[in-house]
């Protein structure tokens, strides 16, 4: 539909549009605000649950490995009270999200209805646009025919019913245009006219819900910054102190003698062998339990160190011959070693990877979540802030409201809701790297689980490639004995591959010790590890709920307070106006005092009230007095009307306002 071309309400058409924009725009960033909640409130959640299947406790002992846990203290105390603290009140803290809930849908709603609002009034704009295009259409064709006729010298009796009943639906267009038109004005006089108090009714229903948040996660500041930190931080000091006296302890106790000394630089003793339950493949060799004279026993030492150099380049040099198997790996993966002896300890750490995997994501999501939540508040600030005082390119079609009176209170209570937001959120992006602490040790959580995963592939592929050498050297053997001659060649092939079987073997072993003890760190740390994540979460909970806590008095009681009071001047702009009364005439009555306004000042009249039929008036001149002691305020004025039985129909509750001189003052009442 075309817009009316020089359009008298082309200027609040352009404030319209402006402000629906700025209206639409709230309202999304409302919904995508309670969209957010949501998804914190599930994120906590999840959390806490996946924080109850750590801590629950393992059944099965062979999980940990490398130490005797009956024989070990328990490190779970300090770490299961601050775990268990954690989880109450993060569980109460979700409460108190969902009860307030239905405060943020109220602003959801009041914001929906604004949108609807000024939607309903521009597909008015756009009625009485057709209004005006089809009272044109009909002044057009009225004109047109009032000539044809004009030009005519005998009188067409169907051309003039034509021109009659055009005429008629010319009258019929001219009158809905100006019904429409009329009620167009009204609309757009209260709402885009009040659009400052409209925005301040969402700010102060949203502002409500800060406060209650602000509330329910300030009561555990104390909690969260301190307790369960505390916690976790004393298990870790009697933690250290145990490791560090048993440490003492074992040094004092056991002495080492001169020839164990000379063994501590040497990487792999040969006397040491594989644990006893390490799957090395058999292989020929003299008998263990030949003693070795010294002189050997050295240069096994020597031919040992050597070959764990040589071992740097393992992959690069010696197991050239690798590539099929190492194609192969590629193709369907690494085969984990049958039977291994680790198998549980495997399946608990891939159930812990799993766990830190979680609780990484998760914590990184409530990262994000927070940064969108900050977004989505700095845009409803923006977009208050704008409905005040414009940017300077919309600052013609969006000039504020007519008089102070009638917008005072809610630009005050938008720009204090502004600022004090504003503040909170510059506390909270100062904190931010709190938050990124926690997720930095849930990242190194997840690291330690992938290097782990990666050694333990590392130590099956190791085991192939012993396993290939055993069998090579096997065959090799087997061949060897069924030749009757000497065959130089093939001495120098086993030689070659017993060598290579000899490295591949210290190369399994250092890996497979190298996973036990990390595994068993792992596994036995796992509540002291998910704990300090949760150490440094919560402090971030405690600082942030501190922050809140700040403006708590604004959102809660300021700013509401402020949008109430100056709803109630304009639905009540004189302080004796009551909006129910059934007032069908107006007596405006001038009363002129002369004297100190310490006196007291008495005003008979009677006010001219329609009132029903039902009403019994005892008597009906009305009082009013005004009572000293200084300026005359609403509460030096009292309305009394006497014998009335139904107030709230027909009372004349009257209106002041004062002028004021050196020798009296005026009184104009209003009934």
């Amino acid at each position: 539909v075309q817009a009316i071309t020089s359009d008298p309400l082309e200027k609040e058409r352009k404030e319209l549009a402006n402000y629906a924009g700025r209206v639409q725009a709230l309202h999304q960033h409302i919904v995508r605000l309670l969209t957010l909640t949501d998804e914190v409130t599930k994120v906590r959640q999840d959390i806490l649950k996946d924080i109850q299947l750590i801590d629950a406790p393992e059944e099965d002992e062979d999980t940990l490995v490398g130490r005797d846990r009956k024989g070990a203290q328990e490190p779970t105390d300090g770490y299961s009270r601050a775990t268990a603290t954690f989880v109450d009140r993060v569980a109460e803290q979700n409460k108190t999200a969902r009860d307030a809930r239905p405060q943020l849908e109220k602003t959801k709603m009041t914001a929906q209805e604004l949108v609807k609002r000024t939607g309903a009034l521009q597909e008015k704009l756009r009625s009485r646009d057709r209004a005006f295009d089809e009272l044109n259409h009909y002044n057009q064709k009225v004109t047109d025919l009032k000539a044809d006729l004009a030009k005519k010298s005998k009188p067409n009796p169907k051309e003039d019913d034509r021109l009659a009943r055009n005429v008629d639906k010319h009258r019929m267009a001219q009158e809905r245009f100006t019904a429409l038109d009329r009620e167009v004005r009204d609309d757009m006089k209260g709402l885009v006219g009040q659009k400052v108090g409209e925005i301040a009714r969402v700010i102060a229903e949203y502002s409500r819900y800060i406060g209650v948040i602000a509330a329910g996660d300030g009561k555990d500041v104390d909690t969260y910054s301190r307790e369960i930190p505390g916690l976790v931080e004393g298990e870790e000091a009697k933690k250290d102190a145990a490791t560090t006296a048993e440490g003492k302890e074992a040094k004092k106790d056991t002495p080492i003698s001169a020839e164990e000394e000379a063994k501590k630089d040497t990487p792999i003793p040969a006397e040491e062998g594989p644990k006893k339950d390490t799957p090395i493949p058999a292989e020929e060799g003299p008998n263990k339990d030949t003693p070795i004279p010294a002189d050997v026993q050295e240069q096994e030492r020597l031919l040992l160190f050597l070959q764990l150099i040589i071992s740097q380049y393992y992959s690069m040099v010696v197991f050239a011959s690798r590539k099929w198997r190492n194609f192969t790996a590629k193709v369907v993966g690494v085969k984990s070693i049958p039977f291994d002896p680790l198998e549980k300890q495997r399946a608990a750490v891939l159930e812990h990877a799993a766990k830190a995997e979680a609780l990484y994501k998760q914590l990184l999501r409530l990262s994000n979540l927070t940064d969108e939540i900050r977004s989505a508040q700095l845009e409803i600030t923006r977009q208050s802030r704008e409905v005040i005082a414009p940017p300077a390119k919309d600052e013609e079609a969006s000039t504020l409201c007519s008089t102070a009176d009638s917008g005072a209170g809610y630009t005050q209570a938008i720009c204090l809701f502004a600022d004090q937001l504003s503040r909170c959120e510059q506390s909270l992006q100062a904190l931010r790297p709190q938050l990124q602490v926690a997720v930095a040790e849930a990242q190194k959580l997840v690291q330690r689980n992938a290097d782990l995963q990666q050694k333990l592939k590392d130590r099956d592929r190791a085991y192939a490639d012993l396993d290939h050498y055993n069998h090579k050297i096997e065959d090799l053997k087997t061949d060897a004995s069924k030749r009757s001659k000497k065959d130089v060649k093939g001495e120098e092939r086993l030689a070659r591959n017993v060598a290579k079987h000899r490295m591949a073997e210290v190369h399994f072993i250092q890996l497979d010790e190298q996973v036990r003890v990390e595994m068993s760190q792992l596994l036995e740390g796992t509540e002291a590890d998910f704990a300090k994540i949760i150490a440094q979460y919560s402090r971030y909970l405690g600082v942030s709920a501190f922050a809140g806590m700040q403006g708590i008095t604004t959102f809660t009681d300021q700013v509401p307070s402020m949008v109430r009071q100056q709803v109630e001047r304009d639905e009540d702009p004189f302080p004796f106006h009551n909006q129910n009364s059934g007032l069908s005439s107006c007596q405006r009555l001038y009363v002129w005092v002369v004297g100190p306004l310490e006196s007291l000042v008495w005003a008979y009249y009677t006010p001219i009230v329609r009132r029903p039929s039902h009403c019994a008036v005892s008597r009906s001149p009305s009082v009013l007095w005004g009572g000293g002691g200084g300026s005359v305020t609403e509460s030096s004025l009292i309305t009394r009307l006497a014998g009335c039985c139904c107030p709230s129909e027909c009372s004349p509750l009257n209106v002041w306002e004062g002028i004021f001189s050196a020798d009296g003052f005026c009184l104009e009442f209003y009934c």
